[in-house]
């Protein structure tokens, strides 16, 4: 199985709207999870962000769904739009790559987070 042919994620490391940037790559999503992790700065699309000051990663619904960034689901159609638009595997990526940093960590292998792209995951449930 492959990745969708978009990839975007949202890192939320503030409470305001604003307070977040997308990552479109596995590389810079494990450079956020291992920030989150181990509670260092990262820079991520020119940002420098604490690591202390992440509060989630996931798939940025909007840039599959097309909604204004502050928008929020409302109702069946829109949570059955999501269900539609939003590729289920994204969050098997967070899932997959959130195990990646915590063996490297585990292992002390930091030195190689973000080295390269996550390997493609060979099964989706």
């Amino acid at each position: 199985m492959t990745y969708p042919h978009k990839i975007v994620f949202k890192v939320t490391y503030g409470y305001r709207p604003t307070d977040f940037v997308l990552v479109h790559n596995t590389v810079d999503l494990q450079k956020a999870i291992y920030a989150k992790v181990e509670r260092i700065p990262v820079t991520l699309d020119g940002k420098v962000i604490s690591g202390n000051e992440i509060k989630v990663i996931e798939p940025d619904v909007h840039s599959y769904t097309g909604w204004h960034r502050t928008y929020q689901p409302l109702d069946g159609s829109d949570f059955a739009q999501l269900e539609r638009d939003v590729p289920k595997v994204l969050c098997d990526i967070v899932r997959q790559a959130t195990q990646h940093i915590n063996e490297l960590v585990g292992t002390g292998r930091t030195d190689l987070v973000g080295m390269r792209e996550l390997p493609k995951l060979k099964e989706i449930n």
